[in-house]
């Protein structure tokens, strides 16, 4: 069955919802703040050490000029006369390797609480040594200047090569004049999502977490000047501090919609265990065959089909949307029986897998063969769970992990009852 453009948007609805539930529960804003503070104090030696790089590589008025309009437009509530005192200074060249390698050291908190944050929107356990975490810091942190000046440089070059359009193509112009910040914001928060994510995710996931940050920026820029005109007296109780303060919430909101777009970059990422989870989860108990967005996942097996062996490697559970899957395991003396023979009935029964049900875990659990050969015993539809998305359920629902374990702690007690009812049968 083909993904259509509604199959898309339903998708797009699921990100977008878990994306809002996950922001809350991973305490995004809590992270945001943080990031601000650290933020805040990394924000002037990191333009300190832009000027330095544009003074040391071409001391121009209309670099310096490109670069104090640049900030200005990612920082609306900074002071252009910081800007000038520190471009003053990075002029007389007062740094030397020393006090540069002092400022970068004094960025690294920023980027590691970054990464921190990151990690906890990708539910990652990675854990990185002192001196490693600390030089990749140092790394994300080259990164972010080169991106940074590399932006000054276009900035100064549009302002002294403006676009020229034919006659009867000047509303080109405007779109480009709109259209180029966005672009550039996109690209800029693409170099920091790729640089700080602790996993690799495809180009898609980036581009949606990207997209959804840039137009989060587009939105709040606004939001934030009307409330400044209308409120002009937001912050006036901390005085000669109040631009310091508007900074402070400034970058506070900027985080925030960087955050917001890394959840959305992760869930995309883990999109296959979102549509799963409710399986597992007992929360999709119906319509699962109907449900389009499961059809990449569906299986359809004949009756006497033999799913998987007794003793053969596992690396997928099944969820049984329609039909029926018999559990069977082999008695000893026909241990080196046939498939066929499991397909016939062979073997003992242990329990049978019907609507609603799942089978296959426990390889996935312990890593180990198949425990028994799963037969179907009507025309049955099939659910199959991967390895990767089984462990990402298990990894971020820990009620869901609750309920398995009940449901095998369940299937033993009955499987140790068959046993002993047959054992008294032979006696």
């Amino acid at each position: 069955m083909r993904i259509t453009g509604r199959d898309a948007l339903h998708m797009a609805v699921l990100v977008s919802r878990e994306s809002v539930h996950s922001f809350s529960r991973n305490q995004n804003l809590e992270s945001a703040a943080t990031l601000a503070y650290y933020g805040f104090l990394a924000l002037m030696p990191l333009l300190l050490l832009v000027s330095c790089v544009l003074g040391y590589l071409l001391n121009s008025a209309a670099n310096m000029d490109a670069m104090a309009e640049l900030v200005t437009a990612l920082f609306p509530t900074l002071d252009r006369v910081v800007l000038k005192d520190l471009q003053s200074l990075a002029g007389e060249r007062a740094l030397g390797l020393v006090g540069i390698g002092v400022m970068l050291w004094s960025v690294t908190p920023l980027s590691g609480a970054l990464r921190s944050s990151l990690r906890r929107v990708f539910k990652s356990e990675r854990r990185l040594p002192f001196f490693y975490g600390k030089a990749l810091d140092l790394g994300a942190i080259m990164v972010t200047l080169v991106t940074f000046t590399g932006g000054v440089f276009w900035h100064a070059y549009h302002a002294t090569h403006p676009l020229s359009m034919p006659a009867g193509w000047e509303w080109w112009e405007k779109i480009l004049e709109a259209g180029v910040p966005a672009i550039c914001t996109f690209l800029g928060v693409a170099v920091v999502l790729t640089t700080f994510a602790p996993v690799r995710v495809g180009l898609w996931h980036l581009c949606a977490g990207a997209l959804t940050t840039t137009l989060l920026l587009v939105l709040i820029r606004p939001v934030f000047s009307l409330m400044l005109e209308f409120n002009s007296v937001y912050g006036y109780a901390f005085g000669s501090l109040k631009a310091i303060f508007l900074l402070i919430v400034w970058v506070f909101y900027l985080f925030a919609a960087l955050l917001f777009g890394a959840e959305v970059m992760a869930n995309t990422h883990r999109r296959e265990a979102l549509m799963l989870r409710g399986l597992l989860s007992g929360t999709l108990k119906s319509g699962v065959s109907g449900n389009r967005l499961l059809v990449p996942f569906l299986r359809v097996v004949r009756q006497g089909d033999v799913l998987f062996e007794e003793g053969a490697p596992g690396h997928e559970m099944f969820y049984v949307a329609k039909g029926a899957v018999a559990m069977r395991k082999r008695e000893r003396e026909d241990a080196d029986g046939a498939g066929n023979d499991v397909a016939r009935g062979a073997g003992r029964l242990l329990w049978t897998a019907r609507e609603g049900s799942y089978f296959g875990e426990m390889s996935l659990l312990i890593d180990a063969p198949r425990s028994a050969s799963a037969v179907a015993v009507a025309d049955t539809e099939l659910v199959v769970i991967s390895e990767a998305s089984f462990d990402t359920i298990l990894r971020e629902n820990p009620g869901i992990v609750h309920s398995l374990l009940k449901e095998l702690a369940e299937r033993l007690r009955k499987t140790s009852e068959l046993i002993d009812y047959e054992e008294v049968g032979k006696a």
